[in-house]
């Protein structure tokens, strides 16, 4: 594979079998797609997909619970669409119904692998929408799990 974009998926252990499979957001929903449609979340950096994860589990003890693994993934840079126009309300918590059309629409397309969105956790970082029913997706290569933890100071 030619170089591309390196992002990083954090999932409890229980979860990284299935962790490019879009079951979890298929199932749930979330800030970009509503339940019934299979999206994967990813994060331009391990920090980002550190805070992603803390900000939907709410604790450090919850954290370290999940026994978190991360996981890498390369996107060719041709397959991802930036998102131009994101809803005013893109950041709402409760998750805004207009995002999560947003996200839907671009899945039913299939324009391209990935989309990249805001980060509602970081402000000027971005996720990354994966879409595991678009025909290239099998071409992203993954990365093999590797354990995660957080520094011990942050748990004091």
């Amino acid at each position: 594979m030619k170089a591309g974009i390196l992002l990083w998926r954090l999932v409890p252990l229980r979860f990284v079998r299935s962790a490019f499979s879009g079951e979890g957001a298929f199932q749930a929903g979330g800030r970009w797609n509503s339940a019934g449609t299979r999206i994967v979340y990813a994060a331009e950096s391990r920090s980002l997909a550190a805070w992603e994860v803390l900000a939907n589990i709410g604790t450090l003890s919850g954290f370290a619970d999940l026994r978190p693994h991360l996981i890498s993934v390369t996107v060719p840079p041709g397959d991802i669409e930036p998102a131009t126009r994101v809803p005013a309300s893109w950041r709402a918590y409760p998750f805004d119904l207009s995002a999560r059309e947003l996200g839907d629409a671009w899945a039913r397309t299939r324009h391209s692998v990935a989309l990249k969105v805001p980060s509602a956790v970081v402000r000027g970082e971005f996720n990354y929408l994966l879409n595991p029913d678009h025909p290239g997706f099998s071409r992203l290569a993954v990365s093999n799990p590797e354990k995660f933890d957080l520094d011990r100071r942050l748990a004091a």
